[in-house]
C-alpha cells in the first residue's frame, strides 16, 4: 500500500468511525483508492468495534471486558428471560425473547457493532454498484451449518428470497420491500438487487430475522421453529418441547461459525435460556446463582442488584420509545392545536419516574432515539414537565369545551402501558379534558386500534430490533405503514421519510431526518413521551460481554465466565 493510499484509507476510516459517511461511501472510496475488497471489509469490521454510548454499570466487578480468563473451558451461561420464546425460525418468530436465541443460532450477511454500525459478518467482502442498486457479497469459506453441511451462496439467496415470498406473513416485510431478489453468482458469491437505493439496507441485513437457513432443510419441511439449523456460534443441544412446554432451551458451542468475515468459535461452551416471567423471581434466581444474566431487570431491582456483592447492574440506552398514538380521524384530534395541547399537558418526568424510577430519557422533541446518529438534539420541543397553562390556552383557541371526553386505550397485558395511560389521563384532566382509560385485551386492541381505527388515544411503544433511524419512523407513522394507527401523517412527512430511506449518502440521510424531526414536532403525527433505559443484571464473573440496545445479547458470543 502506497503512502497516498494509506493516507486516503486512514481518512476514510476516520470518517466511517465518526459516522460522517456510510459503509457504502467507505467501500466506494476504498475501491477508488485501490484497496482490495477483503482488506476494505477488514477495516470496516475494525471501525465498528466501538463502545456503546451511554452505558453505565454498577456493582462489584463492574468491568465486562478484557482478554484474560477462561477460554474454551468453563460452564454454560444461564440466561433468565422475561417471556417464553415463540419459536426459533428467524423468518417466523417475532418475540423479542426469541430474537435473543435466533441471533445466536443463525449467521447474517452483516452484523452490528456495539454502537449499531453495520459491518460484514458472514460476508467476507462487499461490492456496491455506483447506483446503489446492486450489492454483491462474498461468503466466508468453510462455514458450516449445525448439521455439518457447508453454507453456500445458494442458501443465502434462498433465505432472502424466502422472506420476499412470504410477503406480509414476514412480520418485518417493510424492511425487505426494496429487495427485488437475490441471485447466486457462484458457490460463495451472492448478488442482491434493489428497486431503489436504500439507506438502511446493510443494517437490515444484520437483523437476525434475515438469518441464513439451509435450503435443503427448509425444502424437506424441517420445522426450524422447534428444530433450528443455522450456522451461528451456538446450536440447539437438545430437543425443545415448544412455547408451552415450560422447558429451558440449551444451546451448545458450534465450532464452525463466522464472525466479522472470519471463521469463529465462541468461548462459552453453551447458553441456557429459561423463561422466568416474574421480575422478582428472576432477581431471586440471579442473587441465588441459579442464573447468570437477567435479560430484563426491573427498575425496582436495579439498586439492589448493584449493591449485591458478586453482581453487576447494567444500564444501556434502549431502542424502545414510548408514545401516545393519536387518531386524527376522531374529532377534535385532527386539529394539531389539540395534539399540541395534549403534548404540553404530559409530564414526561412523572411517567419516567413512576414507571422506570427515572431510568431513561424524557422525549420532548424529535421521534428518533436521542442516542442515534440522526437525532436532532438542537430541537426546542416539549419540556420534561407539563405546561398546563399553555395547554389550556391552545384548547381554548381550538374551541374545545371543558370536560370534552377523550378515552385512552391500553392493552391489558402491558402493565406499563396501563400505568402510563392512567397518569396521562390524570394530566389531561388537570387541563380540563374529560380523560378516561379503557383497558382492553389483545383481541379488542387488534380490532379497535390496529384494524378499525375505533379509538381516540392509545399508549404504545416501539421496540426497534435494529438501530437505523428509519425504523423509528417508517413503521410507526408513514402513511399506510403497518403501525400507522392514527393516520396523522402528511405528504410532507411521508416525502421526508422517503428521502431518508432512499439514499445511502450519510449527509443526505442526516439532513432528511433532521427535517423530519422538525416537521414531526410541528405536526405531531404521534406524541413522543419517554425512552426507558434497558436494564440488565449479571454475575460479576461474566467477562467480554458488552451491553447493547435493542434487547440484544449478541455480544455473548465474545463472552466468558471467569473462574
Amino acid at each position: 500500500m502506497t503512502h497516498q493510499t494509506e493516507s486516503t484509507v486512514a481518512d476514510l476510516v476516520g470518517q466511517l468511525s465518526a459516522g460522517a459517511i456510510s459503509l457504502e461511501e467507505f467501500l466506494w472510496g476504498a475501491a477508488g483508492a485501490g484497496l482490495d475488497r477483503r482488506e476494505a471489509a477488514r477495516y470496516a469490521v475494525a471501525a465498528a468495534a466501538t463502545a456503546t454510548p451511554g452505558n453505565r454499570s454498577a456493582g462489584a466487578g463492574t468491568g465486562t471486558s478484557g482478554t484474560s480468563g477462561t477460554s474454551a473451558a468453563g460452564r454454560v451461561l444461564r440466561v433468565g428471560l422475561w417471556l417464553a420464546v415463540d419459536g426459533m425460525d428467524p423468518a417466523i418468530s417475532t418475540y423479542r425473547t426469541s430474537r435473543l436465541l435466533t441471533e445466536q443460532l443463525y449467521s447474517t450477511l452483516m452484523a452490528l457493532g456495539p454502537d449499531g454500525r453495520p459491518y460484514p459478518d458472514l460476508a467476507e467482502w462487499i461490492e456496491v454498484s455506483e447506483d446503489a442498486l446492486t450489492y454483491t457479497f462474498g461468503i466466508v469459506a468453510g462455514v458450516l451449518f449445525h448439521d455439518g453441511t457447508p453454507v453456500t451462496a445458494d442458501d443465502v439467496a434462498f433465505s432472502l428470497n424466502r422472506l420476499l415470498e412470504m410477503g406480509e406473513a414476514y412480520h418485518f416485510d417493510p424492511w425487505v420491500a426494496t429487495i427485488a431478489g437475490a441471485d447466486v453468482v457462484d458457490t460463495l458469491t451472492v448478488r442482491l438487487r434493489l428497486t431503489q437505493p436504500t439507506g438502511p439496507i446493510l443494517t437490515w441485513l444484520a437483523f437476525c430475522g434475515t438469518g441464513v437457513v439451509p435450503r435443503a432443510a427448509v425444502e424437506a419441511d424441517r420445522d426450524l421453529n422447534r428444530e433450528p439449523i443455522g450456522s451461528g456460534p451456538f446450536r440447539l443441544a437438545r430437543p425443545w418441547g415448544g412455547t408451552d412446554s415450560g422447558e429451558s432451551i440449551l444451546l451448545e458451542r458450534h465450532d464452525a461459525s463466522v464472525r466479522g468475515g472470519h471463521p469463529f468459535t465462541p468461548r462459552l461452551p453453551g447458553l441456557e435460556f429459561t423463561a422466568i416471567l416474574s421480575a422478582a423471581d428472576r432477581v431471586a434466581a440471579l442473587r441465588e446463582g441459579r442464573i447468570d444474566l437477567d435479560a430484563l431487570l426491573g427498575a425496582d431491582d436495579f439498586a439492589a442488584v448493584a449493591g449485591t456483592t458478586g453482581l453487576v447492574a447494567h444500564e444501556t440506552p434502549d431502542s424502545r420509545w414510548h408514545w401516545l398514538v393519536v387518531n386524527c380521524r376522531q374529532a377534535p384530534l385532527g386539529d394539531v392545536r389539540v395534539r399540541r395541547a395534549i403534548a404540553l399537558a404530559i409530564d414526561r418526568r412523572e411517567l419516567l419516574d413512576a414507571g422506570f424510577l427515572g431510568h431513561g430519557t424524557p422525549i420532548g422533541a424529535g421521534v428518533i432515539a436521542p442516542w442515534s446518529w440522526a437525532a436532532a438534539r438542537d430541537l426546542d420541543g416539549f419540556g420534561p414537565t407539563a405546561d398546563p397553562a399553555a395547554a389550556r390556552a391552545l384548547l381554548a383557541d381550538a374551541g374545545v369545551a371543558e370536560g370534552t371526553k377523550l378515552v385512552i386505550t391500553a392493552m391489558d397485558s402491558l402493565g406499563i402501558a396501563i400505568r402510563q395511560a392512567e397518569l396521562i389521563a390524570d394530566q389531561l384532566r388537570a387541563v380540563g379534558l374529560g380523560a378516561e382509560v379503557a383497558v382492553v385485551d389483545g383481541a379488542a386492541w387488534g380490532a379497535s386500534v390496529t384494524r378499525d381505527g375505533d379509538f381516540q388515544l392509545a399508549t404504545s411503544y416501539w421496540g426497534s430490533p435494529i438501530w437505523d433511524p428509519d425504523d423509528f419512523v417508517y413503521m410507526g407513522f408513514r402513511s399506510g405503514a403497518r403501525y400507522d394507527l392514527g393516520s396523522c401523517s402528511t405528504r410532507a412527512l411521508d416525502e421526508t421519510m422517503d428521502r431518508g430511506r432512499g439514499t445511502v449518502v450519510q449527509a443526505e440521510r442526516r439532513a432528511a431526518y433532521g427535517d423530519l424531526q422538525a416537521l414531526a414536532l410541528e405536526q405531531l403525527p404521534v406524541i413522543p413521551t419517554i425512552q426507558p433505559a434497558m436494564l440488565r443484571g449479571t454475575t460479576a464473573r461474566l467477562r467480554g460481554y458488552i451491553p447493547t440496545p435493542c434487547a440484544q445479547l449478541r455480544t455473548l458470543r465474545d463472552a466468558w465466565l471467569e473462574e
